[in-house]
């Protein structure tokens, strides 16, 4: 009876380490892992596929995180303070082009790990905020922290308003980026290189002839030059 009792202590154990998320994760590491593993599915197709179809799987790619990412709102974070004074003008030309940066900055660090495990850590929640901590066990290269931090909105859903990668808020990086630009310049001028990151963005994801990381904090080098 005592080695049965043992046996079954150990077979609970191994449910509750190996088992993903089974006994403690909610609807944030739920929601998280439903995102991430139907953009990783898409993409190990798209090596597949012809071009006509890569536009359209693509498109399926971005669909998917609109409805998990909330740009406007890490936007509005990474410009902090200088939000308020801003046109509706303004609004609408920056969030546009910071969606773009971040959702391609994003997409080129899956693109990586298109096809590797990912092991769901551990979810930390107070009321309508949750952090969901998760890794990339590489094959290929080096294990990859990624933290998703999450809001919940009104009709139940858990949207990504900052992502931290191996330790690094990207709101934040990009934050401390648009401060130094506009201590020393105008909004125009924010946008203006916003603009050439993007450019630069697309120009590297098209002439690659290997998926690679395109920096997440691209903005850095879309101008060697600091404003006057």
């Amino acid at each position: 009876m005592r080695h049965k009792s043992i046996a079954a202590f150990g077979a609970l154990l191994s449910l509750y380490f190996f088992q993903p998320y089974a006994l403690w994760a909610g609807p944030p590491t739920q929601q998280v892992r439903s995102t991430v593993e139907g953009i990783q599915t898409i993409m190990v197709d798209l090596r597949q596929q012809p071009d006509p179809k890569k536009k359209q799987r693509s498109a399926q790619i971005r669909q998917m995180m609109a409805r998990r990412f909330d740009f406007p709102e890490m936007a509005k974070r990474a410009l902090g303070r200088y939000w308020e004074h801003r046109s509706s003008r303004e609004r609408g030309e920056y969030v546009k082009l910071f969606t773009e940066l971040a959702q391609d900055g994003y997409l080129d660090q899956m693109e990586l790990l298109a096809g590797e495990r990912i092991a769901y850590l551990r979810e930390n929640r107070e009321a309508d905020f949750a952090e969901v901590a998760t890794k990339a066990l590489a094959v290929r290269g080096d294990d990859l922290g990624i933290n998703y931090k999450l809001m919940r909105s009104g009709n139940g859903q858990w949207k990504v308003y900052d992502l931290v990668i191996e330790n690094v808020s990207v709101v934040n990086n990009y934050r401390s980026q648009f401060a130094r630009i506009l201590n020393g310049a105008s909004f125009d001028e924010l946008l203006r290189r916003l603009r050439q990151a993007r450019a630069n963005q697309i120009q590297a994801r098209n002439s690659r002839p290997d998926p690679h990381v395109v920096s997440a904090w691209i903005l850095a080098q879309a101008s060697p030059n600091h404003p006057r």
